[in-house]
């Protein structure tokens, strides 16, 4: 009843405040809802062409959970001093609980979903619940002490190693390893979130999101439209004067089934791609792939062959011979498209994408000091 309260929050009410939303009028609020999304990304770029034509804008696009918004903290971290206000790091510090809390439900479904027994540890498990449920009472958005031993006796059992030496078969959010790791210094009653435990930090964008920064001589705009994907085809054409585009995909969901649309595949990463890559809009536009997520990818690795999803490809599973062939695999579905310039990133290591970025905004402005006929 508690998630659908808190669903029902970001829809219109009913007319008449005593009846309850009834599940028919559910696909019109909700369409009603993304009709104002839409709306919404036209008033920005409207603003945006009016009063921002010296910035260089770059739209930032991937499957779902690629790790766009891991990208934009980044950004806010290398640029802008990255986050120290009391009331953000208040905020992570809830988000975080949340990820923790999501990351236990999902290993104790997986377990049951691989049907591996969790008996060795039944009293940790109903006591963690009991934690969970009691912190839903008393509204409590923080890890303690006693709740972050049990958790770790949790994650250090056999059995829950046992599901996630099996997460490629699962649907785990990518931090679970990080903070399970962490969970002791996250539950310290002093603590305060790191820059790490924030990028580690998991929450869908939902609305369109923006962050402006200086770098070097030029002023750099990342848009993020997160969750707009059912409305992509209506408000592309807004972005024409989007100098680059940003693409990102997921190194490992290549071991995700397919058939769902919510997680996403790597064949579905590739139509997105597709379908913006070859679109007239763009045509202007840089495009920027980053293959991502390589230190989950290298482990995934270990444990299950990218040649079982893909039987075409013939070399090892060296991630430099598997990022060769994936960007080959993109680089056909961009065709005619001529500029494509991939990066393999970790969104969660700083160093890796301040490299990354330097060097993909250096093959962007050559190419675009080469556009103006000066090289």
């Amino acid at each position: 009843m508690r998630q659908r309260q808190l669903f029902s929050c970001l829809l219109p009410p009913p007319a008449d405040p005593e009846i309850e939303l009834q599940p028919q009028d559910l696909e019109i609020r909700l369409k009603l809802l993304a009709r104002e999304r839409h709306r919404e990304i036209e008033d920005y770029l409207t603003e945006c062409r009016s009063n921002d034509r010296t910035l260089m804008k770059i739209l930032l696009l991937g499957g779902p959970a690629c790790g766009k918004s891991t990208i934009f903290k980044q950004m806010r971290i290398i640029h802008k001093g990255g986050f120290k206000e009391i009331g953000e790091l208040a905020f992570f510090a809830e988000l975080i609980f949340r990820n923790i809390r999501t990351a236990y439900e999902q290993l104790c479904s997986g377990a049951r979903m691989l049907g591996i027994s969790t008996m060795s540890i039944m009293n940790t498990v109903a006591m963690i619940s009991d934690f969970f449920d009691e912190a839903d009472d008393e509204n409590v958005q923080t890890v303690c002490l006693e709740l972050g031993n049990m958790l770790a006796t949790f994650w250090a059992s056999p059995c829950i190693q046992a599901v996630y030496a099996e997460r490629h078969r699962l649907f785990l959010i990518d931090s679970t390893k990080y903070f399970f790791d962490n969970i002791k210094r996250i539950a310290d009653p002093n603590y305060v979130p790191t820059q790490d435990d924030i990028l580690h930090s998991r929450e869908p964008t939902t609305t369109i999101t923006f962050n402006t920064f200086q770098y070097r001589s030029v002023s750099l705009r990342l848009i993020d439209v997160g969750g707009q994907k059912s409305q992509r085809r209506k408000w592309l054409h807004l972005f024409d004067d989007v100098r680059v585009v940003l693409f990102i995909v997921d190194l490992t969901v290549y071991a995700r089934d397919a058939r769902d649309e919510d997680i996403g595949s790597m064949e579905q990463s590739k139509a997105l791609f597709r379908d913006i890559a070859t679109n007239k809009v763009l045509r202007r536009s840089m495009f920027l792939l980053f293959l991502n997520k390589v230190d989950l990818f290298k482990e995934l690795l270990k444990t299950y062959p990218f040649r079982r999803c893909f039987p075409s490809y013939q070399g090892s599973d060296n991630i430099e011979e598997v990022g060769e062939f994936l960007f080959e695999l993109f680089k056909k579905a961009a065709r005619p498209r001529r500029s494509l310039i991939p990066y393999l990133t970790t969104a969660t290591n700083t160093e890796n994408i301040k490299h990354v970025f330097d060097a993909s905004m250096e093959s962007v402005f050559k190419q675009s000091v080469r556009a103006t006929g000066i090289m």
